[in-house]
């Protein structure tokens, strides 16, 4: 029996930020290896999703906190201070590890471009620029990641290198003052140089804006290299992956797998929500035979109530 590898848990996140809906629905003549790529990717591509969304309520979290104490401080014309706090502490804590996640993210457009065109590209984007002549990209494909690689490509590269291998690139944190109000992470302007001596810092780049930059364009060449393989746009669905099961043998009954789902909806003509738990649960039969049935807790009220508490519904 071939089990489901795909495992897609949190499908509105990308739905709802129309994210990687064109790779989606890339398909060339149901290749299982493609499948797998797509699957690393929107893996790598949630784990980053959710590092921004998770620095950006800590952002507004960390400005609330400035905002309480503003008034009794002596500001003056000054562009920025330090500004440390438990909020601060959990924001750059995430740094580090979006860094990894969007390098990742970014040498898997050299694997799914492998892949489609049946080539020996390099395994590293890096590499590719290299010289990138001497690769046979499709002249679009390769407009596309050249613009990210000009952009925020090369430097995350460098960043990711010196935060992984050298020293930490939080320690430079401050409260902007001026213009945006906001956390101010700076990177140096020159990280190929691999020396905390000789870098500089005149282009105040932000780290909390620059991952998300960076974010966004690896997502447009995704995109641009599923549009030219004439990919079909599709919503993502939730699935669940069941192949780390491994051989389902010797037969028994048994429950494999429950599959839990909450639902929060709002009720007609108010703000309150109402919350639907259901789950579904994959076993197996003593024939071998795999089925599937749903479980609800309408018989169970406790539970039902102890949910609505859980979830801060009551």
């Amino acid at each position: 029996v071939r089990h489901n590898y795909k495992h897609m848990v949190l499908p509105e996140l990308f739905n709802s930020n129309g994210l990687f809906i064109n790779l989606n629905g890339l398909s060339v003549n149901n290749d299982h290896v493609i499948e797998s790529i797509k699957h690393e990717i929107f893996d790598r591509g949630t784990s980053s999703l959710l590092h921004i969304m998770r620095i950006k309520q800590l952002n507004e979290t960390c400005k609330i906190e400035f905002g309480f104490y503003e008034n009794q401080l002596s500001l003056g014309d000054e562009e920025r201070i330090v500004f440390s706090s438990e909020s601060v502490g959990f924001l750059l804590n995430e740094i580090t590890p979006l860094f990894t996640s969007l390098r990742l993210l970014q040498n898997l457009m050299m694997k799914l471009l492998r892949k489609l065109d049946s080539a020996s590209y390099p395994k590293s984007i890096n590499d590719y620029f290299k010289k990138p002549e001497k690769f046979e990209i499709h002249e679009s494909l390769h407009a596309a990641m050249s613009k990210h690689w000009n952009s925020t490509g090369e430097l995350l590269k460098h960043y990711r290198d010196l935060d992984q291998h050298y020293f930490t690139l939080t320690d430079r944190h401050f409260m902007l003052l001026k213009d945006e109000r906001t956390v101010l992470i700076e990177l140096p302007d020159n990280p190929d140089e691999k020396s905390e001596q000789k870098f500089t810092y005149n282009q105040k780049i932000n780290a909390i804006t620059f991952l998300e930059k960076a974010f966004l364009e690896i997502h447009e060449v995704f995109e641009a290299i599923a549009v030219h393989y004439e990919a079909t746009p599709k919503q993502h669905t939730t699935s669940m992956a069941m192949n780390q099961m491994g051989l389902l043998i010797p037969h028994k009954k048994r429950t494999l797998a429950l599959w839990y789902l909450k639902f929060l909806n709002k009720q007609e003509g108010s703000n309150n929500l109402t919350l639907r738990l259901e789950s579904i649960g994959i076993d197996q039969e003593e024939t071998g035979a795999i089925t599937m049935r749903k479980y609800f807790l309408d018989a169970e009220p406790e539970k039902l109530e102890a949910a609505q508490e859980f979830y801060g519904l009551k």
